[in-house]
């Protein structure tokens, strides 16, 4: 291996060892989400509740708006989610010190759903936070009931958390 080789591969070692991701404080619990669609089009708004590990039983909320394309058999739909609906959220993955503080996730994201609904339904969602070419800040995902238009579909969106309290 010639010595640039060399010093590309030590490089590219270190700065793998300072980048690890890591679980942060954050945890989603669940979230509370309308969003409609029209052929290829969908656009929605809600809010995440996110319980950080330092304040066991307090919960912050992040209102967020979404837009972006998705596909299902059905040309219009309708979906409905609620905090009091069985739902369920995963840690937060970051990059070191990325997602500490609640205005840390204010800013841009991406959501990938998938969806299934007869009435009551379910839907499973992945959430990336930034908006690097994969993330820049963290991901988590979520599972939980909804109720909507009887479909199956799937979206990417990209959103815009809009503050927290």
């Amino acid at each position: 291996m010639t010595s640039s080789g060399l010093l590309a591969r030590k490089f590219i070692e270190k700065s793998a060892m300072k980048m690890p991701i890591q679980k942060s404080k954050w945890s989603l619990a669940t979230a509370n989400a309308v969003t409609g669609s029209v052929l290829l089009g969908t656009m929605g708004g809600g809010e995440f509740l996110m319980e950080p590990d330092d304040q066991k039983g307090v919960i912050y909320r992040f209102p967020y708006i979404v837009a972006g394309i998705g596909v299902s058999p059905m040309p219009v739909g309708l979906d409905f989610s609620h905090e009091s609906m069985p739902g369920t959220g995963t840690r937060v993955i970051q990059w070191p010190n990325k997602l500490i503080k609640p205005t840390d996730f204010i800013g841009f994201f991406r959501v990938m759903t998938v969806e299934a609904n007869f009435g009551p339904g379910v839907a499973a969602a992945v959430l990336i936070f930034g908006v690097g070419p994969f993330w820049e800040k963290g991901y988590c995902a979520l599972t939980g009931g909804q109720v909507g238009i009887p479909t199956v579909g799937i979206s990417g969106c990209f959103g815009y958390v809009i503050d927290w309290y």
